[in-house]
């Protein structure tokens, strides 16, 4: 018997059969068809890509921190951007940002003025409280009347969505954020690479021979992702140095000092240096980054499981605080 394959329809409604050739066999029936491929309208896939540029994280940060030292660090705030949407591509203009007239509380943004000029077509907004996803009020009031709409939470912008058009309708897909760093134009790029060159030696070492020596040394997991890059751990786990504390302590120390100043200990997430915080969000005293939590920081429940090093710059932070307490 031979082998047929569903073919096309007549007019009639008789289908015609075509018998598979032996060179046809596996292939694809439509792998090399003329025409079959409609090139000019390639769909696009979500979450949509979405190019921000550092400066416009650098400049939410800014107004993070002024106004942290306004005493209005808790509270929420709006910033008009700019945005072109191509080739299935959302990019945000990295010079124009503008901040409307607005009223905010820790939960709200109301936007008392329009943006200056119809191209300013997307906002961003910021979370203090440690919530990283859009409320329902967000997506009532802010959402659904721009272009985009990025959120800020915890140094970064973590969630955006995008309202396209299809026909007589908007449909709303999520955004992958890609933060686009400045890199140096270096003309003698050869010059480079004689400079810093691979140590193939090191190079054999296994990532688990890597993790056994630092074991084998003494390290505790510490969760950092600035402090860690290059470690190649996949859940961003690193180690840093730990040596023995200096002396045993079942923590009963740490109320101690705890009722001598107002605030609690921390170690803030992004640069690893303590902080005496008597309330968040907390400007890093050594990064300047704002801190807003758990997620930025850590608390330090006893100091003599610090490292040496980072335990006396507590000591010097206590001992400060206490200092301005009195005064």
């Amino acid at each position: 018997m031979s082998v047929k394959e569903l073919g096309s329809c007549n007019d009639d409604g008789e289908v015609k059969l075509e018998e598979v050739k032996e060179e046809d066999f596996g292939k694809s029936m439509t792998s090399g068809r003329d025409g079959w491929t409609l090139d000019e309208l390639v769909p696009i896939t979500v979450p949509i890509s979405c190019k921000v540029p550092q400066h416009v994280v650098i400049f939410m940060r800014t107004i993070e921190r002024l106004m942290a030292t306004q005493g209005m660090g808790a509270l929420e705030f709006g910033v008009f951007l700019k945005g072109k949407f191509q080739d299935g591509v959302l990019n945000v203009d990295a010079d124009h940002q503008f901040i409307p007239q607005q009223k905010v509380s820790g939960v709200t943004v109301d936007f008392e003025e329009d943006p200056p000029t119809p191209d300013f077509n997307g906002v961003i907004h910021r979370h203090p409280t440690g919530c990283k996803s859009f409320s329902g009020t967000d997506s009532q009031h802010i959402n659904r009347n721009f272009e985009f709409s990025l959120l800020y939470e915890g140094n970064d912008i973590i969630k955006g969505i995008i309202n396209v058009k299809c026909s007589d309708i908007r449909i709303q897909l999520p955004l992958n954020i890609e933060v686009q760093y400045p890199v140096f134009n270096i003309e003698n790029q050869d010059l480079i690479f004689k400079k810093i060159q691979r140590n193939s030696a090191m190079m054999s070492s296994s990532k688990s021979s890597i993790q056994k020596d630092f074991q084998s040394f003494g390290r505790i997991p510490f969760t950092n992702k600035l402090l860690t890059d290059g470690l190649d751990d996949d859940d961003g786990l690193g180690t840093l140095p730990f040596d023995e504390p200096i002396q045993d302590s079942d923590g009963s120390d740490r109320e101690e000092y705890k009722d001598e100043f107002d605030g609690d200990l921390y170690i803030c997430r992004y640069c690893g240096e303590p902080n005496v915080v008597s309330e968040f969000p907390h400007v890093c005293d050594s990064c300047n980054m704002v801190l807003g939590g758990d997620d930025d920081a850590e608390e330090i429940l006893d100091i003599t499981d610090l490292e040496p090093d980072i335990q006396q710059k507590a000591l010097e932070k206590i001992s400060d605080h206490k200092s301005s307490d009195k005064e």
